[in-house]
C-alpha cells in the first residue's frame, strides 16, 4: 500500500510540474492585455484651433488689427487657411461651409511628441482615426471625432510647443500664447470617457454661475499647462449672427494672468 501511495504521489508531482511548465509556456506565448496595449504618447498642449468665419476678410482684420496677431510667421505663410501665430501655436480661419454647422469651432488640435504612437494608441482603443498626413513645414497630423462629434486632431512638429517662441509677439498683441479652448458639451460622462479615461486629461477646475451649479468644466492636458473647457447647460448651439459665441476661446495676456476672449 505504501509503495502504491508513493507512486501516486510521484505521478501527481510530475503532473503538477508538467502543468506548471505548460502554463509558463502558454503565458510566454500569449502576451497579457497590458503588454498588447500601446502606451499613450505625451500630449503637451494645444497645437492649433481652427474656426469657421462667415467673412474671412473681416475676421482676418479683427485678429490682425484688434488683437495684434501676426500672420507673417513662417509657420503660417504656406497654410491653406488664414493663419495667425502665437509662439508655436496657431489660430486658423476657414470659410463657413454650406449648410452652416451648428458649431463654428471647426477643429481643435493637440500637440504630441509621437504622432505614430498616438495613432496606434487610439486605434487600439477602437477609435476611428484618419491616416497620418504631412502638412506645411512637415507637420504630421491626423484627425478623429470625439463622442459628441467635435473634430479633434493631433499634430507633431519639429519644434514642440513647450519650447519658448522663436520671437516675441507684436508689442500691441493681446497675447503670445493660446492656453485654452472651449466647446459646448451635452454628455459629460461620454466626453470624459474619451478625454479623461483614454487621453489622460485631468480635472483643472469646475464651477458655475451659481454656487451649487456647474456650467464650466475644465480639463488640463496630461503633459502641459493648456486646458479644454466643457460649456454646459447651453440649450442651442447656433448663435445669432454678429453675436459673441459659446465656441470662443481665451488668450493669456503677456505679462499677467488675465485673459481676453476672442470670437470667430
Amino acid at each position: 500500500m505504501q509503495g502504491h501511495i508513493g507512486v501516486t504521489r510521484i505521478n501527481w508531482k510530475h503532473a503538477a510540474i508538467l502543468l506548471a511548465t505548460g502554463l509558463l509556456f502558454q503565458s510566454a506565448a500569449l502576451p497579457s492585455d497590458a503588454q498588447d496595449q500601446p502606451k499613450r504618447p505625451r500630449i503637451t498642449g494645444i497645437d492649433h484651433v481652427r474656426l469657421y468665419a462667415t467673412n474671412v476678410a473681416k475676421s482676418r482684420e479683427f485678429y490682425e488689427k484688434t488683437l495684434g496677431l501676426s500672420s507673417a510667421s513662417g509657420r503660417c505663410g504656406v497654410s491653406v487657411h488664414s493663419c495667425f501665430a502665437l509662439g508655436f501655436q496657431r489660430v486658423e480661419l476657414e470659410s463657413l461651409p454650406t449648410p452652416a454647422p451648428n458649431n463654428q469651432l471647426a477643429e481643435v488640435a493637440f500637440a504630441t511628441n509621437d504622432i505614430g504612437g498616438m495613432h496606434r494608441y487610439l486605434s487600439a482603443h477602437g477609435l476611428e482615426v484618419s491616416a497620418i498626413s504631412k502638412g506645411p513645414k512637415d507637420v504630421l497630423h491626423f484627425e478623429l471625432r470625439d463622442p459628441e462629434g467635435n473634430l479633434i486632431a493631433f499634430a507633431q512638429r519639429s519644434i514642440p510647443i513647450v519650447e519658448p517662441p522663436i520671437k516675441p509677439p507684436r508689442s500691441h498683441a493681446v497675447s503670445g500664447k493660446l492656453i485654452h479652448v472651449g466647446f459646448v458639451v451635452k454628455d459629460v460622462a461620454s466626453e470624459n470617457h474619451f478625454y479623461v479615461d483614454v487621453l489622460g486629461f485631468k480635472l483643472y477646475w469646475q464651477g458655475g454661475m451659481k454656487d451649487d451649479g456647474v456650467d464650466w468644466y475644465e480639463l488640463q492636458v496630461p503633459d502641459g499647462d493648456n486646458w479644454i473647457e466643457y460649456m454646459l447647460n447651453i440649450s442651442g448651439y447656433r448663435r445669432p449672427q454678429g453675436a459673441w459665441g459659446a465656441e470662443s476661446f481665451f488668450f493669456r495676456r503677456a505679462g499677467n494672468t488675465g485673459g481676453c476672449r476672442a470670437a470667430s
